[in-house]
């Protein structure tokens, strides 16, 4: 293998970094991609739990790219699914729900949120909210046209991101999953 590109950097990146008065961080990460219909290349990429997602295109598979640019919300582990009809799909989740936006437009605008579960990180030991402790990083894939299924973690009872106690049958992890119909 052999280097092509950098996609992001903070480097690379400083004018989109500075426009959005993003804070410094882990850096990007945890990419994920997609080629659109279009066939352009497009990626997006998280910069720490409480900062934005980016998005980057390419045109030319991968050689070059244009400057990330923010997404216009937050979320951790993006994962990304070209439906069948089209229509892209992208769940995240922390510091927000875990949730799914749409986009007919190669990922230039999205929907608002369609919430899965309100979530919050297991740091988080007590959460006035109600809502449940989980990583909120998702799985998705189109099960038939237009239907997908979102997977995501519960964790009833792990303190920070250590292990649940090992002798409370209650306390085990549970992966859940949820139907979602898509109509273009």
């Amino acid at each position: 293998w052999s280097y092509v590109t950098t996609i992001a950097g903070d480097r690379e990146s400083e004018g989109a970094l500075k426009r959005e008065h993003e804070e410094k961080s882990e850096g990007f990460d945890e990419p994920r991609m997609t080629r659109l219909p279009d066939g352009r290349l497009f990626v997006v990429m998280r910069r720490g739990s409480n900062n934005l997602l980016y998005r980057s295109w390419s045109s030319d598979d991968g050689k070059t790219w244009a400057e990330p640019a923010s997404i216009g919300f937050r979320g951790v582990k993006p994962n990304l699914w070209l439906m069948s009809s089209g229509v892209l799909a992208l769940t995240t989740g922390r510091p927000d729900p875990v949730a799914v936006r749409f986009s007919i437009d190669g990922g230039a605008t999205w929907t608002n949120t369609t919430e899965i579960m309100k979530a919050v990180s297991p740091n988080d030991l007590r959460d006035p909210k109600g809502r449940i402790k989980s990583t909120c990083y998702t799985g998705m894939a189109e099960v038939e046209p237009n239907k997908l299924l979102i997977v995501y973690d519960y964790l009833p009872k792990v303190g920070g991101w250590g292990t649940n106690p090992a002798n409370d049958a209650k306390a085990m992890n549970t992966i859940f999953g949820t139907y979602v119909s898509v109509t273009r």
